[in-house]
Protein backbone atom coordinates (compact mmCIF):
# COMPACT_ATOMS: atom_id res chain seq x y z
CA UNK A 1 0.00 0.00 0.00
CA UNK A 2 1.51 3.28 -1.03
CA UNK A 3 0.11 6.96 -1.82
CA UNK A 4 -1.82 7.57 -4.93
CA UNK A 5 -0.29 10.59 -6.81
CA UNK A 6 -2.68 13.39 -6.26
CA UNK A 7 -3.66 14.99 -9.62
CA UNK A 8 -5.19 18.55 -9.35
CA UNK A 9 -6.31 21.13 -11.91
CA UNK A 10 -3.52 23.56 -10.40
CA UNK A 11 0.46 21.80 -11.24
CA UNK A 12 2.21 23.20 -9.00
CA UNK A 13 -0.21 22.37 -5.94
CA UNK A 14 0.11 18.97 -7.01
CA UNK A 15 3.85 18.54 -7.52
CA UNK A 16 4.12 20.18 -3.93
CA UNK A 17 1.86 17.05 -2.18
CA UNK A 18 3.66 14.41 -4.38
CA UNK A 19 6.50 15.86 -3.02
CA UNK A 20 5.57 15.92 0.69
CA UNK A 21 4.35 11.69 -0.02
CA UNK A 22 7.04 10.63 -1.38
CA UNK A 23 9.23 12.04 1.26
CA UNK A 24 7.03 10.52 4.28
CA UNK A 25 7.94 7.12 3.08
CA UNK A 26 9.49 5.70 5.56
CA UNK A 27 11.10 8.48 7.44
CA UNK A 28 11.41 8.53 11.27
CA UNK A 29 8.86 11.69 12.00
CA UNK A 30 8.63 13.17 15.53
CA UNK A 31 10.29 10.03 16.71
CA UNK A 32 7.75 7.68 14.78
CA UNK A 33 8.68 5.29 12.45
CA UNK A 34 6.52 5.54 9.82
CA UNK A 35 6.39 2.20 7.55
CA UNK A 36 3.38 2.70 4.71
CA UNK A 37 4.05 -1.39 3.76
CA UNK A 38 1.76 -1.92 6.72
CA UNK A 39 -0.75 0.05 8.16
CA UNK A 40 -0.06 2.24 11.23
CA UNK A 41 -2.80 2.31 14.40
CA UNK A 42 -2.79 5.93 15.69
CA UNK A 43 -0.66 6.65 18.96
CA UNK A 44 -1.74 8.98 21.79
CA UNK A 45 1.04 9.87 24.58
CA UNK A 46 0.34 11.54 27.64
CA UNK A 47 2.00 12.41 31.13
CA UNK A 48 1.37 13.18 34.84
CA UNK A 49 4.08 13.76 37.34
CA UNK A 50 4.62 10.24 37.73
CA UNK A 51 4.23 8.17 34.32
CA UNK A 52 4.02 8.40 30.77
CA UNK A 53 1.05 6.60 28.99
CA UNK A 54 0.64 5.58 25.16
CA UNK A 55 -2.59 4.48 24.03
CA UNK A 56 -2.37 2.37 20.78
CA UNK A 57 -5.88 2.03 18.45
CA UNK A 58 -5.27 -1.02 17.09
CA UNK A 59 -8.78 -3.00 17.19
CA UNK A 60 -9.62 -6.36 16.65
CA UNK A 61 -6.19 -7.63 17.91
CA UNK A 62 -6.12 -10.34 21.15
CA UNK A 63 -3.38 -9.24 23.45
CA UNK A 64 -1.67 -12.13 22.75
CA UNK A 65 -0.68 -11.25 19.10
CA UNK A 66 0.91 -7.72 20.86
CA UNK A 67 4.78 -7.31 21.59
CA UNK A 68 6.37 -4.71 23.31
CA UNK A 69 10.14 -4.37 23.66
CA UNK A 70 11.30 -1.53 26.12
CA UNK A 71 15.28 -0.82 26.09
CA UNK A 72 16.70 2.20 28.11
CA UNK A 73 16.05 4.08 24.75
CA UNK A 74 13.61 2.97 22.86
CA UNK A 75 10.16 1.17 22.64
CA UNK A 76 8.95 -1.05 19.47
CA UNK A 77 4.89 -1.66 19.50
CA UNK A 78 4.05 -4.22 16.65
CA UNK A 79 1.69 -7.40 15.54
CA UNK A 80 2.06 -9.71 13.18
CA UNK A 81 -1.18 -10.91 11.12
CA UNK A 82 -0.50 -14.68 10.85
CA UNK A 83 -1.32 -15.84 7.18
CA UNK A 84 -4.05 -18.06 8.06
CA UNK A 85 -5.88 -15.34 9.71
CA UNK A 86 -6.20 -13.74 5.92
CA UNK A 87 -7.56 -17.16 4.33
CA UNK A 88 -10.92 -17.80 6.70
CA UNK A 89 -12.39 -14.42 6.08
CA UNK A 90 -15.05 -14.00 3.94
CA UNK A 91 -15.07 -13.03 0.82
CA UNK A 92 -16.03 -9.18 1.07
CA UNK A 93 -17.85 -7.15 -1.78
CA UNK A 94 -16.66 -4.17 0.31
CA UNK A 95 -14.07 -3.60 2.59
CA UNK A 96 -12.88 -0.60 4.40
CA UNK A 97 -10.78 -1.39 7.73
CA UNK A 98 -8.56 -4.71 7.27
CA UNK A 99 -6.43 -5.92 10.18
CA UNK A 100 -2.43 -5.87 9.28
CA UNK A 101 0.54 -6.24 10.83
CA UNK A 102 2.62 -3.07 11.82
CA UNK A 103 5.68 -1.88 13.93
CA UNK A 104 5.89 1.55 15.81
CA UNK A 105 8.93 2.43 17.29
CA UNK A 106 9.42 5.48 19.65
CA UNK A 107 12.35 6.86 21.38
CA UNK A 108 11.93 7.02 25.08
CA UNK A 109 12.97 9.65 27.82
CA UNK A 110 15.80 9.25 29.97
CA UNK A 111 13.53 8.94 33.32
CA UNK A 112 11.64 5.95 32.25
CA UNK A 113 11.41 3.29 34.55
CA UNK A 114 12.05 0.33 32.12
CA UNK A 115 11.57 -2.23 34.77
CA UNK A 116 8.31 -1.55 35.10
CA UNK A 117 6.71 -0.69 32.28
CA UNK A 118 3.15 -2.48 31.89
CA UNK A 119 0.30 -2.76 29.46
CA UNK A 120 -2.93 -3.56 28.90
CA UNK A 121 -5.30 -4.22 26.18
CA UNK A 122 -9.13 -3.17 26.45
CA UNK A 123 -11.78 -2.66 23.82
CA UNK A 124 -9.43 -2.40 21.12
CA UNK A 125 -7.07 -0.01 22.66
CA UNK A 126 -3.36 -1.33 23.99
CA UNK A 127 -2.52 0.71 26.93
CA UNK A 128 1.04 1.22 27.90
CA UNK A 129 2.44 2.85 30.94
CA UNK A 130 6.12 4.02 31.40
CA UNK A 131 6.24 4.81 34.72
CA UNK A 132 8.98 7.44 35.86
CA UNK A 133 11.78 6.81 37.63
CA UNK A 134 12.30 8.94 41.15
CA UNK A 135 14.07 12.39 40.21
CA UNK A 136 18.12 12.42 41.02
CA UNK A 137 19.33 15.04 42.14
CA UNK A 138 21.94 16.84 40.38
CA UNK A 139 22.27 19.81 42.70
CA UNK A 140 21.58 20.88 46.43
CA UNK A 141 20.65 24.23 47.80
CA UNK A 142 22.87 25.25 50.46
CA UNK A 143 21.34 27.28 53.32
CA UNK A 144 23.77 29.77 54.52
CA UNK A 145 23.62 30.55 58.65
Amino acid sequence: MGFHKFNAHFPHVSKVINNIFENLDNKDFFGANFNFSHSTPLVNVSQTDEAYTMEVYAAGFKKEDFKIDVTAENITISAEVKEDEHTHKPHYTFQEFKKSSFKRHFKLSKNVDIENVSASYIDGVLHITLPKKEAVKTSKNVTIS
